[in-house]
């Protein structure tokens, strides 16, 4: 209630930690698990190069989202484990509670996410615009007739949807 935003977007929103977590280790979204894998090590590594880390563990060895998620963001974070850090930090359980608008734009073929992720109508506030779409990927939403052409569909929904009085 005493948020000062009249008006908020959101794209390609983590609503299930876990089944971003589970579906990134599935077909070719295991190709974005590695690449995110092995940015998270080199900013962890990064980040413990100028201080002690209060963990004892090599990063190296984590080989999926959940193992990092258990091992260093939930214990960095002061969460009991993956799961528990899922559960608290997802935000689907807080879509119901949006009071300011809200446009929310996803896509069904977010290699983050299962058909099953989508929040149901009955879960959402009235505050919440929520576009999704059957493609998109994750934050891509581009078309365009030739690659110097390419536009970002979000960016002209979000543009269109800061703009409306």
């Amino acid at each position: 209630a005493d948020n000062p935003l009249t008006k908020a977007v959101a794209i390609s929103v983590p609503f299930r930690l876990q089944d971003a977590a589970l579906r990134l280790e599935q077909g070719l979204s295991r190709i974005y698990q590695e690449h995110l894998m092995k940015s998270l090590r080199r900013t962890y590594r990064r980040k413990f190069s100028r201080m002690p880390s209060p963990l004892q563990i090599d990063v190296d060895r984590l080989k999926n989202f959940r193992d990092y998620d258990d091992k260093v963001t939930a214990p960095l974070h002061g969460f009991a484990g993956a799961d528990d850090y899922y559960r608290r930090c997802s935000s689907r359980q807080f879509l119901r509670d949006i009071q300011v608008p809200t446009r929310i734009i996803h896509a069904l073929d977010d290699p983050f996410m299962f058909a099953q992720t989508v929040p149901q109508a009955e879960e959402l506030s009235p505050a919440i615009d929520f576009l999704l779409t059957a493609r998109g990927g994750h934050a891509g939403f581009v078309y365009g007739n030739t690659p110097w052409s390419l536009r970002s569909w979000s960016d002209d929904r979000v543009m269109a949807y800061l703009e409306e009085i």
